[in-house]
């Protein structure tokens, strides 16, 4: 977790993070291509732009989406110099995978671009299974790293919670997180990552006095059910997670998010309710209003 307004840096001291760290130093000084592979949520992103930082290679740190081969062929047609990543490449169309393979051929290591590609499944199996070209995973497979779940990375839920807070609310005292709290996210499988996390705290933040926060995670599927959560406990999270993304989206303002969702703000205000998300945690220090 890093905030965009300052250097990047992956927060945590788990075993996980470390040799993502070291991984990310030892290649960044180089001009190999890299692929980060990452389940949802888990930082891709940021761990690109920690590597851009260490290359010291100078230029700008650019993306486009392994999916949209339009957006591709301008960042061709530009060439500035700098890091590129390509989003998604596991999902990228035949035709954008020919495309890329050609320009890193043509190019190689004194093109204007670093590359770095994610990923969220692996590009090998896809090979095996005839939807990805084995020359350009090849090309671009040859320093694979990846972005750890959190549930490999539990010990860094108190400095990831303090961080998160410190970028949404700066200012602000970091509560702690309770005993209730970590010992329901220890066995939590967190689908979503460091992003499940970020939408779960900043929706109940700051919590009432008193108040043990944040609410524990949803409660993990039943061993007689397994990977299938209670039709209740389901809406539950959906809902939560649904106005959380909201609000992120408008920064707390609650008539956008209303209008977003096609509610009249009353209704909206009663699904808030329901969800226990305040909406002045989402607004620029985390101000009331």
């Amino acid at each position: 977790m890093g905030d965009d307004r300052t250097a990047p840096s992956i927060v945590g001291t788990s075993a996980a993070v470390e040799a993502l760290r070291r991984a990310l130093a030892r290649v960044a000084r180089t001009r190999l291509p890299v692929l980060l592979y990452g389940e949802t949520g888990t930082g891709k992103k940021l761990a690109a732009r920690v590597l851009h930082e260490l290359s010291g290679h100078g230029g700008e740190l650019r993306w486009a989406n392994g999916r949209d081969e339009a957006s591709l062929a301008g960042l061709e047609r530009e060439g500035r110099g700098g890091t590129l990543v390509v989003a998604g490449i596991d999902e990228a169309p035949a035709s954008a995978q020919a495309r890329i393979l050609g320009w890193v051929e043509t190019w190689g290591d004194e093109g204007p671009w670093r590359w770095v590609f994610t990923a969220r499944t692996d590009l090998e199996s896809r090979v095996e299974e005839g939807r990805f070209r084995a020359d350009l995973y090849y090309l671009i497979g040859g320093f694979p790293l990846v972005v750890p779940p959190l549930r490999e990375r539990l010990e860094d839920l108190p400095a990831l919670a303090r961080a998160l807070v410190a970028r949404h609310a700066p200012g602000r005292e970091f509560p702690g997180l309770s005993p209730a709290f970590l010992e329901e996210a220890a066995l939590y499988p967190w689908p979503g990552n460091v992003r499940e996390l970020e939408l779960l705290l900043l929706g109940s933040f700051p919590p009432e006095p008193g108040e043990p926060w944040p609410p524990a995670p949803a409660t993990r599927a039943r061993a007689d059910r397994p990977g299938i959560l209670p039709f209740g406990e389901a809406k539950r999270r959906f809902e939560r997670d649904y106005v959380a993304r909201l609000l992120l989206v408008t920064r707390g303002n609650v008539a956008r998010a209303a209008r977003l969702a096609g509610k009249a703000r009353k209704d909206f205000y009663i699904l808030m309710g329901r969800t226990g998300i305040r909406p002045h945690a989402f607004r620029a220090g985390g101000r009331r209003g």
